[in-house]
């Protein structure tokens, strides 16, 4: 074993290695370009199939690549067990320590990772400039998770000026950015105050701007020309808009009157309530904080119709709207062309809406909701980033679930991805029998009969899947997950990834969650984050909820986010509108807008282990 990695193990790897992104003989590449990983049970195959060491080495290699990919940390490190490190090269060496690092990391063994990095600095291992972005990466990643902000920003912006690729460019910038808009305003006051380089400056400065609370449109415009004249070669001008000017304004100032049409009685009154205590949960925590607010003025939906309502809150002097409610009342507003306020609905119309009656969306309103069909878009998005293309759709027979289950088809097929097949089960279907089907078990019992008909003799043999996919996507509520997720294993498809929307979790701890291990699926911060992984604002009022209404708060977390999120929005859409790219740090979501004024809300990504969800990084 070269010295270089004896080294490192005595150091940092006590026993087994990590994965290792290297194409064999190959020239490096970037990840927009790079082809995409068969299975991993596909390389171990070739491994044993071939009689050449150095090519059973690629193959493990490509495997465990694949495992460390697809989140099994268990598979990986059996697999590490099987490479000889004897017979890899010195390039092979450095990658095989980069990612152990990136597994440590995975596995929430930081100080590990940090080791590990910090060891193939001190070493000056030869690196290629795909390893060297790596490394930065991976630093960039660990100090985060150690709170070493300014550390974090200096490793993203060692690593910008090695990345040719544009969209790989933008994406490290956008990792760098979302690191600040964790941060409070103190914090990154603070941390300006320790004189870090011209480079972490213009970070910082940037940043804080977009934390000032009630920002004023007109002023939010003169300070960020200010911040560009000073850092006209910064990165994060890669977020900005080439042209800023009056035209991007919502509100010139925070409202003064606002009103919040909800149907506060009636069938959805539990849920509106959720919304309102919500709201007025963030109200209030910006007025103990000396945050100028507005006067709040609550309509009920279901005593009239929305366009007599919305006119009367207009007339009582609404100079900004939150509501309504439901798609319907959404889509009754947008027909009545009465909508001259800033309008933020807390639902959103379909894509076909304004096509179909040839309208065009008004220019005050701002949709907001939590669209499963974001979900559904996102984590098709998720899966095809970690290089996945042929895949099943298991899905409920019931409208909501063909919708989702269409927007996940259509997205993977924009990708370029293949549905191979689906499944739509209804609340009745005999599940075991659906998915034998699906897996095409049945056939597989079917050629067994065959065979025993043919010779005369029984046949022992073990049933096999389909081996034509790679992933599963599942659109299920908890009930049918925890059904559907252990007929997956039991007839031979433990080894695919899976991935859900957030309908598969609750949101609560439930002992049974257990039969959803390993189900990958989007969530929002609110839900999957602790009260130390929030921002201080958002722990405290969530803290604040959860004791006033226990009960309602773990029936309705969500609608009680969207309620906060709804609040604090009213100050954050300038910045929004402005700066389209750079997004905003919610309960919800990381929010940013688009061309069309609709919110959308970037998710956090979880695999549920022992029944609880824990976070992990997309892939």
């Amino acid at each position: 074993m070269p010295s270089i990695w004896r080294t490192a193990v005595a150091l940092c790897l006590p026993i087994l290695f990590a994965a290792c992104t290297l194409t064999p003989n190959t020239p490096t590449q970037t990840a927009s370009n790079k082809p995409k990983l068969l299975a991993a049970q596909t390389y171990i195959q070739m491994a044993a199939q071939t009689a050449d060491q150095q090519q059973q080495q690629n193959y493990r290699l490509l495997a465990l690549e694949r495992f460390v990919q697809d989140k099994k940390a268990t598979q990986a490190l059996a697999t590490i067990k099987t490479i000889n490190s004897n017979t890899v090269n010195s390039e092979q060496q450095a990658q095989l320590q980069l990612l152990y690092a990136e597994l440590q990391l995975a596995r929430h063994h930081t100080n590990s990772a940090v080791k590990i990095l910090q060891f193939i600095q001190s070493n000056n291992a030869p690196l290629n400039t795909d390893q060297q972005i790596k490394l930065h990466r991976l630093m960039a990643d660990a100090y985060a998770k150690s709170g070493k902000i300014v550390d974090s920003l200096t490793e993203y912006s060692s690593a910008l000026p090695l990345i040719q690729n544009q969209s790989v460019y933008h994406h490290e910038v956008t990792a760098a950015w979302k690191l600040l808009q964790q941060q409070n305003l103190p914090t990154l006051q603070a941390m300006m105050n320790q004189n870090p380089s011209p480079m972490i400056q213009g970070w910082l400065q940037l940043a804080a701007l977009s934390h000032q609370p009630n920002a004023n449109g007109k002023a939010l415009i003169r300070d960020i020309a200010l911040w560009r004249q000073a850092y006209r070669d910064h990165p994060a001008n890669n977020l900005l808009p080439k042209r800023i000017d009056d035209n991007n304004i919502v509100t010139q100032d925070i409202p003064k009157n606002v009103a919040i049409l909800l149907p506060l009685s009636g069938a959805l009154k539990l849920s509106a309530t959720a919304i309102r205590n919500g709201f007025l949960a963030a109200y209030f925590e910006a007025k103990n904080n000396g945050q100028r607010t507005p006067n709040l003025y609550f309509y009920d939906t279901t005593q009239g119709s929305i366009n007599d309502i919305y006119q009367v809150a207009l007339q009582n002097g609404a100079d900004f709207i939150v509501g309504p409610l439901t798609k319907p009342n959404v889509e009754r507003l947008i027909t009545s062309d009465q909508i001259n306020r800033p309008t933020l609905a807390l639902n959103t119309v379909s894509s076909s809406f304004d096509v179909n009656r040839r309208l065009s969306l008004p220019n005050h309103l701002y949709q907001f909701g939590l669209s499963p069909i974001d979900e559904a878009i996102q984590i098709a998005d998720i899966a095809h980033a970690q290089r996945h293309n042929n895949v099943l759709i298991i899905a409920p027979d019931n409208t909501r679930g063909q919708e989702v289950a269409q927007a996940i088809s259509l997205r993977w097929q924009q990708l370029g991805g293949d549905v191979v097949a689906d499944l739509a089960y209804g609340a009745n279907s005999n599940l075991s029998h659906s998915i034998q089907s699906l897996l095409t078990i049945d056939q597989s019992h079917a050629r067994s009969k065959t065979l025993e008909k043919t010779i005369g003799q029984t046949v022992r043999s073990l049933p096999r899947r389909r081996q034509d996919i790679d992933c599963i996507f599942l659109v299920a509520n908890p009930t049918f997950g925890r059904q559907i997720q252990p007929l997956l294993k039991y007839f031979f498809a433990g080894d695919l990834p899976i991935f859900a929307t957030s309908e598969i979790y609750s949101g609560d701890t439930n002992k049974n969650d257990q039969d959803l291990d390993e189900v990958m699926f989007t969530d929002m911060p609110w839900v999957l984050s602790n009260t130390q992984q929030l921002s201080p604002t958002l722990a405290a009022i969530q803290t604040q909820l959860n004791q006033l209404y226990p009960k309602s708060f773990r029936q309705y977390n969500k609608l009680y986010a969207l309620g906060v999120d709804a609040y604090n929005l009213m100050t954050e859409l300038n910045m929004l509108a402005i700066f389209p790219q750079l997004g905003t740090t919610a309960a919800t979501g990381t929010l940013y807008l688009d061309e069309k004024r609709h919110l959308y809300r970037q998710l956090r990504l979880a695999q549920i282990a022992d029944g609880q969800p824990r976070m992990i990084d997309h892939g």
